[in-house]
């Protein structure tokens, strides 16, 4: 069992805590197994980031009561799931059809019905795990931005270069017996006013 864990490599996901019915999971994924509190991971396994964020409320407001390794696995547990949600790119939003029913719609296509109603500082949670990637992505747009113009600022410097390198000083043109000059034959203009 020991040689099985540390094959499995653990999953992580953002779906809307209000997705996800306690009353339905296994006791495997809950902190508290045999109480069945402090539920962390999806109906699939996944570790939840919103639903770690409220175990670590609960212990914090004393709501729940756990001893110290069993907050030092939430501790743990927080830490690697903001950690992989910094670089997650999924972003959900509601829709409310128009028989009221409300689901879940990922960037990635997933749909999850909402089974309680979405709290108001689950919505503004997801608003702002919207605006952040919105805004991360505009920073790598930016940065390609950035780069493309460094490259065709670079292409244009070696261009110049080159032909700067290759290029004759007019002064050496104009002493050189191959540069072309200017025949004396040729009739000068006047200048008429």
């Amino acid at each position: 069992d020991a040689d099985r864990s540390r094959t499995m490599s653990t999953e992580y996901c953002n779906a809307p805590h209000c997705t996800i019915n306690p009353r339905t999971l296994s006791s495997s994924r809950f902190l508290l197994p045999e109480k069945k509190q402090l539920a962390f991971r999806d109906e699939v396994g996944r570790i939840n980031l919103h639903m770690v964020l409220d175990c670590v409320q609960q212990v914090r407001t004393a709501q729940v009561t756990v001893d110290q390794a069993q907050r030092e696995k939430l501790e743990k547990w927080e830490r690697h799931v903001t950690r992989w949600a910094k670089g997650n790119i999924v972003t959900w939003r509601r829709e409310v059809s128009a028989t009221g029913d409300a689901c879940w719609i990922s960037s990635k296509g997933d749909c999850r019905k909402e089974v309680r109603e979405a709290t108001a500082s689950e919505l503004e949670a997801m608003r702002q795990s919207v605006v952040a990637h919105a805004s991360k992505k505009m920073e790598r747009i930016d940065d390609s931005v950035k780069a493309e113009r460094r490259q065709a600022l670079e292409a244009l410097v070696n261009q110049r270069t080159a032909s700067a390198a290759g290029a004759i000083p007019k002064r050496q043109r104009e002493a050189s017996p191959v540069a072309p000059r200017r025949q004396e034959t040729e009739a000068v203009q006047p200048r008429t006013k």
